[in-house]
C-alpha cells in the first residue's frame, strides 16, 4: 500500500519521457488562447471602433496586473508574454 511518498527516480524518469509532450501541449495551449483573444479583439476593434478597443485593452491590462500576484511567475509570464503581448502586437497591425 502506498505511503504517500514520492518516488523521485520515477518522477524524474517520467519528466524526461514526457517533456516533449508537455512542451507541445504548452505551445498548442498558447496558440489556441492567442487565436481566441485575437478574434475577440479584432471583432471589437472592427465592430465597435478604436475607442472601445482601447478601453478593453486597458481593462485587460489592469486585470492582468491583478492576476499576476495570484499565480506563480511562470504562469503569469506565460499569459502576459506568450498570449497577451503577442496578441496585442498582432491586433495593432
Amino acid at each position: 500500500m502506498p505511503d504517500g511518498t514520492v518516488n523521485a527516480d520515477r518522477f524524474i524518469k517520467n519528466m524526461e519521457l514526457y517533456s516533449e509532450i508537455i512542451r507541445d501541449a504548452d505551445s498548442e495551449t498558447a496558440e489556441s488562447l492567442k487565436a481566441v483573444l485575437a478574434a475577440r479583439l479584432k471583432a471589437v476593434k472592427t465592430g465597435l471602433g478604436a475607442d472601445v478597443y482601447a478601453s478593453i485593452k486597458s481593462a485587460l491590462s489592469k486585470r492582468l496586473k491583478v492576476m499576476e500576484p495570484g499565480f506563480k511567475k511562470a504562469t503569469a509570464d506565460f499569459f502576459r508574454k506568450r498570449i497577451f503581448e503577442e496578441t496585442l502586437k498582432k491586433a495593432e497591425e
